[in-house]
């Protein structure tokens, strides 16, 4: 696994003095104890490091420039979450899910209602798409797509979010049953991908910053000195 970890607490800013290492778990002293999630996945642990030791070869760029280090990583983060490779699959799913899921008597496909919201979703995705080949094009000939590149993982999240909230309204009573074994690559699938799109609020930096990061460096506006606390995460972000 990797730590940032302060090596030089007499570095006068905050962000100096934090240093991007390398563990090996497999040694004594790492204790890992999985946590268990509220649709019975493991994805996540707790570790905990008892004198644990790394070689001093095993820091990831410079002593003390680990936050730099740390930028790259949220950078190819949050380009991998925003990525209509994520939500064309879960769409083309729901779709057919849609087709074959009662719904207030009939399938889902054909209620009116239904149907206008899978082609909103639709048309955002499309938007992304050729938003994000625009993208490649600006790069591609050396140029920066600005303010465009930073909405990529903004977006993925939100129409993550209205697939889950759009699938959930089609499985209706199915997502209030409990996890079983039997029912593994029915509706199972979509009682993850519903309690799922919440992370990627979360994921590679919250939505919430991420906007504020649109409106400051990206936009230009004003930034609101009132978020001192925020600052951090701003900076970690912001070459993305």
């Amino acid at each position: 696994m990797f730590a940032l970890l302060r090596t030089e607490p007499q570095a006068a800013h905050k962000h100096a003095g934090l240093s991007y290492i390398l563990l090996n778990l497999r040694q004594p002293g790492v204790t890992i104890r999985p946590i268990r999630q509220i649709n019975d996945g493991r994805d996540f642990c707790e570790v905990f490091l008892e004198d644990v030791r790394t070689p001093a070869e095993w820091i990831v760029g410079e002593r003390g420039n680990g936050w730099a280090v740390s930028k790259v990583n949220l950078k190819h983060e949050r380009n991998a979450i925003g990525n209509t490779t994520r939500t064309q699959p879960v769409f083309d799913s729901l779709v057919r899910t849609a087709t074959k899921t009662l719904y207030r008597g009939r399938p889902a496909i054909n209620d009116p209602g239904i149907r206008r919201r899978l082609v909103a979703v639709e048309t955002q995705i499309e938007a992304q798409r050729w938003a994000g080949y625009y993208q490649t094009t600006v790069l591609r000939r050396g140029g920066n797509p600005g303010v465009l590149a930073l909405l990529n993982k903004l977006t993925t999240t939100n129409i993550s979010q209205e697939l889950a909230g759009l699938a959930a309204d089609i499985i209706d009573t199915e997502g209030l049953r409990a996890p079983s074994e039997d029912r593994k690559g029915g509706q199972e699938k979509w009682l993850n991908q519903i309690l799922g799109s919440l992370a990627l609020s979360i994921a590679g930096g919250t939505s919430n910053i991420q906007r504020n990061i649109i409106a400051e460096r990206g936009l230009g506006l004003p930034r609101d000195d009132s978020r001192d606390g925020e600052a951090g995460s701003l900076d970690t972000a912001s070459e993305a």
